[in-house]
């Protein structure tokens, strides 16, 4: 019997998050619910009972635990399941220079970093997808923001091996889903032109668990680009 179950979709790189834990643990005994976002699964009456937001991915637990943030699952799980395969968070007690180092990585990485990415990947990315027109200006702030801020982890990244230490931990993982699809928007140069950005994205990018969790998402995106190609193809033929 499956532990937990979670919905997901590979058109929902948030989900990546669960997926780079789980791999990195291990663990496979859990059941897995496509979400079809593009007709909308994610916004039904049901699915908006559990997941107030409609937000993909969703982990639900038998005993009637379901939570709906990628963060707060991917931390869930890396507590749940401590004792099994790397520890991605450090205990308080034992450790808590380390734990609030990596307390102070994961805020970073909320506030610093995805809040500006995620809205360049929307206009690089997803806009031209669903038609939607770019904003330079916004694309020009994003910019902006995250040159300054990645600047300021670069010069961190000079010091220490991942974002909260010497140690591999949840302060890493959260980063990678968005690193990933700004390279997919045409954003890599973001990582690629910082000496200590590069360093790391290498690092953590040639991990097994992350190639293994990767795997799925990127061949959906892949296939999506495609799509899009013919898509202006024929639309420009027919102009």
């Amino acid at each position: 019997m499956a532990d937990f179950k979670f919905t997901n979709s590979p058109l929902s790189y948030n989900s990546l998050r669960l997926d780079i834990v789980l791999a990195e643990k291990g663990i496979t005994s859990y059941e897995t619910v496509p979400a079809d976002l593009m007709t909308g699964s994610h916004k039904t009456p049901e699915f908006l009972a559990k997941s107030p937001f409609g937000n993909v991915p969703l982990y639900e637990e038998s005993n009637g635990l379901v939570i709906y943030e990628s963060r707060a699952i991917a931390r869930y799980l890396a507590l749940k399941y401590e004792n099994v395969g790397p520890k991605l968070l450090p205990d308080f007690k034992q450790d808590p220079k380390a734990w609030a180092a990596v307390e102070q990585a994961l805020q970073v990485e909320a506030m610093k970093f995805e809040a500006y990415a995620s809205s360049l990947v929307f206009q690089k990315l997803l806009a031209p997808i669903i038609g939607a027109p770019q904003d330079q200006s916004q694309i020009d702030r994003c910019h902006k923001y995250l040159h300054q801020n990645l600047d300021v982890v670069d010069g961190i990244l000079a010091k220490q091996k991942y974002m909260a230490g010497d140690a591999y931990t949840l302060a890493d993982i959260n980063w990678m889903p968005q690193v990933y699809i700004l390279f997919f928007a045409g954003e890599g140069e973001l990582f690629s032109s910082r000496k200590n950005l590069a360093r790391w994205w290498d690092e953590v990018s040639a991990r097994e668990a992350w190639k293994k969790a990767l795997k799925p998402y990127d061949d959906m995106n892949r296939a999506m680009m495609e799509g899009m190609k013919e898509k202006f193809a024929a639309a420009a033929a027919a102009a």
